[in-house]
């Protein structure tokens, strides 16, 4: 399972979890202890702050596209591609497969690279 924390970050976590001062890091590959901490700091808010939206906007999101940020069946990206050779528009898709716009989009792009692979 992928970390959500780098490896830097949790590293640097431990070393002052454990007591070592913040004057006491060093860096071996020079770079400022201070510009490494508030590159932390970014690292962490970024991550608060995006797990704070998903929690919530994905049930919001929901109410109106009920598949939104679900996994893909084969059924339905075979559904997805009979509508797209159906001539039917991105928002016909979207309320057909209750998905958003966007996701219709990405997937798209996804099976074409797959394709393109072949």
């Amino acid at each position: 399972m992928a970390r959500l924390l780098s490896d830097e970050c949790i590293s640097l976590a431990r070393l002052i979890a454990s007591g070592v001062s913040c004057s006491e890091l060093s860096r071996d590959d020079g770079r400022n202890v201070e510009n490494v901490l508030k590159d932390i700091a970014i690292e962490l808010l970024l991550l608060d702050a995006s797990h704070e939206e998903k929690s919530y906007v994905i049930a919001d999101i929901r109410k109106t596209h009920r598949n939104a940020y679900r996994a893909w069946s084969p059924r339905e990206e075979e559904r997805l591609m009979a509508l797209l050779i159906e001539g039917r528009s991105i928002g016909e898709i979207s309320e057909d497969l209750a998905r958003q716009p966007g996701g219709i989009i990405s997937r798209i792009n996804k099976i074409r690279k797959e394709c393109n692979k072949k």
